[in-house]
């Protein structure tokens, strides 16, 4: 309901009770006949606001005349009359402010409408939180408990807490974060697709030669790079030093203070430096290398001894031999050499006993082993390899023409060698070709189409046809039409397709009151059934009737007319079918309507009808888009309305109209839309259907996509002189280049008509363009010329 519907409810209600009052205070009318007359007088007000208690007295005094029977009550409302009489001056006040303020309102329907309509549009924006499952029953009514705040879910209100982490970033994950300790951080891993929580200075693994003061480990030392545990050893780096041990930040490249253990292999770049000054006690077995002599020494029996040092550091005793390989052989001893190092795959190992005499070893072979190579693979011609023993197939070309087949031959290797010569690893058969059609498109290889020599040959002329077969691009044959459409020809011109048919007519036209007679003659091929020869008939027009009351009726319909204009309350109208008949009028009856008397009935919506007068009600004022207004005729009989319904009007919610190809069709409207193309000859209804739109969508399909009717596309046709003739038009030109005399009588000149109809010409073409219609007097009898 709009502001202006809303307000004028309130001024209609405020208006009967002053109406009643004032009506109590004239004669004690029961409410009930006020408020009967109530929606009347609101009427009158609203078009003249001079409403008085004088013509309420009057109205009041002619119901107290038709209900005398309520006499009885005027003592029983005689009391509060009395005391309210007083305040009728007050009250005339009110119904002239009423007036003049329903008169004020009037000239501003619309913009209350308007404002109605923006404030329901309002109420829609946020519809989705009205109808949203709130904490409380109504919007006003929602509230949180402190530190809570409502949220929409996508299809429920709910509280939740102000930090709750399924909300906001964190609800976007669907994960909730793990509760962390106070020292640590909440972070998100997108290479664990998961929260995780991470102390908030990480010192593990930190320490390095240029790490952060604080951050070298355990009780970590800031500067010049020194780990420390406790106040024992240390690590000890810098550039080009390492030192091990307490005190070892200082001296060589490499300085360990204290025992050293080194398990594995040393090896020594640079020279021994000598370990200890004394030979004795903890120092036996222990070796140090004397600058003075250039000799390595080892502790023995508490005296420094000069050694033999070879490569690994062993004592060998006097007449040992060195291997080519720097080992050594024991005097008397032998060892196994071999002549090379490796053999050929296929090939065996020579060997040599080699014996130690006296410092001399033996023989001459200087290999300590001996390994036979392993076969060779062989490499493809391709690319890659193929391993000694194996096969592969290769093919003498990588492809191949269509209908042939592929060269195969399969090549082994044999340490390094590969059988055969040929070079491609694989082959394929090239697809044979398809060919391309006159028309368009194309067909596979051996395929088949049907060709026509003409696609629309003339009216009465068969179509041509022609099987075209493909073979690797090339199509056989040589029509270049993918249909052919036969026509019949029609009696009056033009045409029509085979399988098409017309309606004919056996006369153009027919007398007044007469009928056509009409036959379907149908297009088989070139031949057209049935024999009538017209495209239309139309029956000549019959004389319409002058009407008694004014204006006229046409041949063969009728009008109700009545004995009477009007009758009396109670009464009925005669009434009489006049027919009219090729000008004459039947009946007698001269009146178009007749009317009852007074005896009306009110409205439920306000306003009356006469006797024997109906209205439509309806069920509701308005139904939804799509829905549709139950209704009933509500007739007045005497008084008496018939029905139930209590609604002058109802309204269907609006719904979405369709727009194609630059039209609208309304929602629950047709329209006839067509193809986008239209062949030559073919009828508009051939091509069209009738689209409905229900709400913004149109039914049907979307090939009709047009709002009017394609033109036709049709070929022209080159005249006999070499000029363009357009589909459907015709050439006229003559026999002979003046008329001729003969016998005396003047002959006028002789017309030939020649005709395009889509491509084809058809008629007879004149030698002459032009022709002069007067004679010379050349006589062919024994006639005098004139």
């Amino acid at each position: 309901m709009t502001k202006m519907e809303r307000k004028m409810k309130q001024i209609k209600t405020r208006t009967r009770w002053l109406v009643a009052i004032s009506f109590m205070l004239i004669g004690g009318m029961i409410i009930g006949e006020v408020l009967a007359q109530n929606s009347a007088m609101v009427r009158s007000g609203a078009g003249n606001s001079s409403l008085t208690v004088q013509q309420l007295s009057q109205q009041a005094q002619s119901l107290r005349n038709r209900n005398t029977q309520q006499n009885s009550d005027i003592a029983d409302n005689q009391a509060e009359m009395d005391s309210i009489e007083d305040d009728t001056a007050v009250q005339q006040d009110r119904i002239d402010d009423l007036d003049t303020e329903l008169t004020a309102n009037q000239p501003t329907g619309k913009n209350l409408d308007d404002r109605s309509a923006d404030a329901l549009t309002d109420a829609q924006d946020i519809e989705p939180h009205a109808k949203a499952n709130l904490p409380s029953t109504t919007p006003s009514d929602a509230k949180c408990p402190s530190g809570q705040k409502l949220y929409w879910g996508g299809s429920s209100w709910s509280c939740t807490t102000e930090t709750d982490p399924t909300l906001g970033i964190h609800g976007r994950v669907a994960k909730t974060p793990p509760a962390c300790a106070t020292d640590e951080k909440t972070i998100w891993s997108n290479s664990t697709n998961n929260w995780s929580c991470v102390p908030e200075l990480d010192v593990t693994g930190a320490a390095g030669p240029a790490g952060p003061d604080g951050a070298a480990g355990p009780d970590g030392e800031d500067g010049g790079g020194i780990w420390q545990y406790g106040s024992g050893g240390k690590i000890y780096f810098n550039t080009g030093l390492v030192g091990i041990g307490g005190g070892a930040e200082s001296g060589m490249a490499l300085r360990v203070t204290g025992a050293a253990t080194i398990d594995g292999n040393l090896d020594v770049g640079g020279n021994i430096k000598p370990g200890t000054g004394s030979c004795a006690g903890a120092t036996e077995g222990g070796m140090r290398y004397n600058s003075g002599n250039g000799e390595v020494e080892v502790c023995v029996n508490g005296a420094w001894q000069g050694v033999s040092v070879n490569g690994s550091g062993l004592c060998v005793p006097p007449g040992s031999c060195q291997t080519p390989w720097a080992t050594w052989v024991n005097p008397g001893g032998s060892v196994t050499a071999y002549q090379t190092a490796t053999v050929a795959y296929g090939t065996s190992c020579n060997g040599q006993t080699r014996t130690c005499s006296s410092g001399t070893l033996s023989g001459s072979y200087n290999f300590q082993s001996c390994t036979v190579n392993p076969p060779a693979n062989c490499s493809l011609p391709w690319g890659g390899s193929l391993a000694h023993g194996a096969s592969v197939t290769a093919y003498a070309s990588s492809s191949v023409a269509c209908t042939t087949s592929c060269s195969s031959q399969t090549r082994t290797c044999n340490n390094g060698t590969l059988s055969g010569s040929y070079g491609n690893q694989s082959c394929v058969v090239n697809a044979c070709r398809n060919c391309s059609l006159p028309w368009g498109g194309s067909i596979g290889h051996g395929g088949s189409v049907t060709a026509y020599s003409s696609s629309a040959p003339s009216c009465g002329t068969a179509c041509s046809s022609q099987t075209r077969t493909c073979n690797d691009s090339s199509l056989s044959g040589s029509y270049t039409n993918s249909s052919c459409s036969t026509r019949c020809c029609l009696p009056w011109g033009g045409s029509i397709a085979s399988g098409s048919s017309t309606t004919a007519y056996a006369a153009s036209s027919v007398a007044c009151g007469g009928s056509c007679s009409s036959q379907t003659r149908s297009c088989s091929g070139t031949t057209l059934s049935g024999s009538y020869n017209y495209s239309s008939c139309s029956v000549s027009a019959c004389a319409g009737c002058s009407l008694p009351w004014g204006g006229s009726i046409g041949n063969g319909a009728s009008v109700t007319a009545y004995q009477n204009s009007s009758v009396a309350c109670g009464s009925s109208c005669n009434s009489q079918t006049r027919t009219c008949t090729n000008g004459s009028l039947s009946g007698s009856y001269a009146n178009s309507g007749c009317s009852g008397g007074a005896c009306g009935c009110n409205l439920p919506w306000g306003g009356s009808i006469t006797n024997g007068q109906s209205r439509t009600a309806y069920a509701s004022s308005s139904v939804g888009c799509g829905g549709s207004c139950s209704s009933q005729t509500r007739t007045c009989t005497n008084g008496s309305l018939s029905g139930s319904y209590n609604y002058g009007s109802c309204s269907v919610g609006s719904c979405s109209n369709c727009s194609l190809d630059g039209v609208t069709v309304n929602h629950g409207s047709s329209r006839t839309f067509y193809a986008s193309s239209r062949s030559c000859g073919q009828a508009c209804t051939a091509i069209d259907q009738t689209r409905s739109c229900n709400n913004g969508s149109l039914s049907g399909s979307s090939t009709y996509s047009k709002a009017s009717c394609p033109a036709e596309v049709c070929s022209s046709c080159t005249a006999p002189d070499g000029s363009t003739v357009s589909h459907g038009s015709c050439r006229t030109r003559y026999t002979q280049p003046t008329a001729q005399m003969t016998c005396g009588l003047c002959e006028p000149c002789s017309q030939a008509t020649w005709c395009c109809n889509n491509g084809s010409g058809s008629g007879t073409w004149g030698a002459y363009s032009s022709c002069s219609n007067s004679c010379t007097c050349n006589p062919t009898c024994s006639f005098n010329c004139y």
